[in-house]
């Protein structure tokens, strides 16, 4: 890969108006794409000296190509057709997230410890962390739940849950752009 990378990276550069003095030569990179090529070769059915010399090959166009991305960079300044051109891939701009999803609640059991029932949900993409709130009465009616922990796992123990008393929990995913919505109740009881 790092082979035809730099040998991508030669033919678009080869005359591209945009980068006329290029930090490493061109005829420098041709010479470390065929010092690569035959590296590699040899090493496919060479012994140890010849891996050496093809890992060692391998670091020094490595280094070459780091010191032309960095020319590149400096010369297009942000220029995202001037980057393309070069044949370097662009690195991808980082996008807002967004609200994190609805978890959906996998199980919840008791643990055997009097008091405690364990919940376990999936993870959302974008949460940061999860609240988790619990009622002992109608679960349709909003206002009726308490948050009784935050967390950062998909994962959460209930204590202080009187034995065999039906409790209904929920989760909701919180992240950089705020609450997701509250996940549908479950049942939770504990020993």
């Amino acid at each position: 890969m790092l082979l035809a990378l730099l040998r991508y990276v030669l033919a678009k550069m080869t005359g591209n108006p945009h980068f006329t003095t290029p930090a490493v030569p061109l005829a420098d990179m041709e010479t470390m794409g065929n010092d690569l090529e035959t590296a590699i070769n040899k090493a496919k059915h060479g012994g140890l000296d010849d891996r050496i010399l093809r890992n060692n090959t391998v670091k020094a166009a490595q280094n070459m190509l780091r010191k032309q991305a960095d020319y590149v960079r400096l010369t297009a300044q942000g220029d995202e057709a001037i980057l393309a051109s070069s044949g370097f891939e662009l690195v991808k701009v980082p996008e807002p997230v967004g609200l994190p999803g609805t978890p959906f609640i996998r199980f919840v059991r008791m643990t055997g410890k009097q008091g405690q029932a364990e919940v376990v949900w999936t993870a959302q993409h974008g949460a940061d962390a999860y609240h988790v709130r619990l009622t002992d009465k109608d679960p349709n009616i909003h206002n009726e739940w308490e948050v009784v922990g935050v967390t950062t796992k998909a994962r959460f123990l209930l204590t202080h849950l009187e034995s065999y008393k039906a409790y209904w929990v929920s989760v909701s995913a919180i992240g950089t752009a705020g609450e997701g919505l509250m996940s549908d109740p479950a049942i939770a009881r504990a020993a």
